[in-house]
């Protein structure tokens, strides 16, 4: 599970949902495109949130790329692999959503490009969610089952990538272009333009939701639940000065500290907006407010341009810009 988590799952407020402006000519009637955004805000933050992301992302990558050590930390590995991520949901996301409201949702690219940019906006939003849970896997094998024989971060991160292709590979079948006009065409879900039942776009947004969001946070919350009763557990057998020194290390409890922050960040950013799109699919669409429906949509990406600093909030070391964090 950018620049609106989801983005191009969703056909009411993500950034994959081309919805028809109102400040376009020849435009078709609202209710065949789903509903209408404010638009105004959503570039400004959208142009932020991109600026923020690139800039910590960056920074992530150049700090842990392996050329620039000769011996790169396994423990390290993940966190690349969220910030390469986090840098695909701000190309492939944030940055096609901008260019699309700038638009005003006019596609001009042709079909196949349609259904790739679909694809691509799903799939990084759906990796930078699974790394999440990959982290959170590699955390509880660390704490958990500290000498156990269990795979190795680099594995997690190969699943990751290919698991993501799940919940973005029906993308390709669900959007298409449409020409509404002999110059005006749109990008938008089949639910929109074909005489499906109600029904099945309930079941498709159903399986992006559980998919994208309601299985890793459930994922997310029982593992790190399970990593701080074992924490509390030693804690409860230890003395204080035993703890330090053998089962919990500094390094790893920080490194844990840093992990929960990320996913209390995805948790926050992204349950709003969960919560007003099963709204929308399941329910009366009249009880959103348009303008609050936009903001939840755009947020719920941020926690891509939110991880690089968290992560660099605790890793810094007491340098110039380690004082400036």
């Amino acid at each position: 599970m950018h620049s609106e988590a989801y983005s191009n799952v969703s056909e009411g407020t993500n950034i994959g949902f081309c919805c028809v402006s109102s400040s376009v000519t020849e435009e078709p009637p609202q209710e065949d495109f789903g509903p209408q955004y404010h638009r105004t805000a959503r570039i400004c933050i959208l142009f932020s949130m991109i600026a923020f992301s690139l800039l910590g992302n960056s920074m992530i990558c150049w700090q842990l790329l392996p050329f620039r050590r000769k011996r790169f930390p396994k423990s390290k590995v993940l966190f690349l692999n969220l910030a390469a991520a986090d840098l695909c949901v701000t190309f492939f996301a944030m940055s096609s959503q901008t260019v699309w409201e700038i638009m005003g949702k006019v596609w001009l690219a042709g079909d196949a490009f349609c259904k790739i940019v679909k694809f691509l906006q799903t799939y990084s939003l759906t990796l930078s969610t699974y790394i999440l849970v990959a982290i959170a896997l590699d955390r509880y094998n660390a704490i958990v089952k500290p000498f156990s024989r269990t795979p190795a971060p680099k594995s997690y991160a190969i699943a990751a990538w290919i698991t993501s292709l799940l919940p973005s590979v029906p993308c390709y079948f669900i959007f298409q272009e449409v020409l509404v006009s002999s110059n005006v065409s749109y990008c938008v879900s089949i639910f929109y333009t074909s005489q499906y039942p109600h029904y099945w776009r309930q079941l498709y947004m159903a399986y992006i939701f559980l998919s994208i969001f309601i299985i890793p946070s459930l994922l997310l919350l029982g593992l790190y639940t399970r990593i701080l009763v074992e924490i509390w557990t030693q804690s409860s057998v230890f003395s204080s000065n035993e703890l330090s020194t053998s089962s919990l290390p500094r390094a790893k409890t920080k490194t844990l500290k840093m992990t929960i922050a990320i996913f209390l960040t995805f948790i926050i950013t992204n349950l709003p907006y969960v919560i007003q799109e099963m709204i929308l699919a399941f329910g009366d669409s009249k009880l959103l407010d348009p303008n609050i429906v936009a903001l939840f949509g755009v947020i719920s990406a941020s926690n891509s341009a939110f991880n690089p600093y968290i992560y660099l909030t605790f890793q810094s070391k007491p340098t110039c810009f380690g004082k400036m964090l």
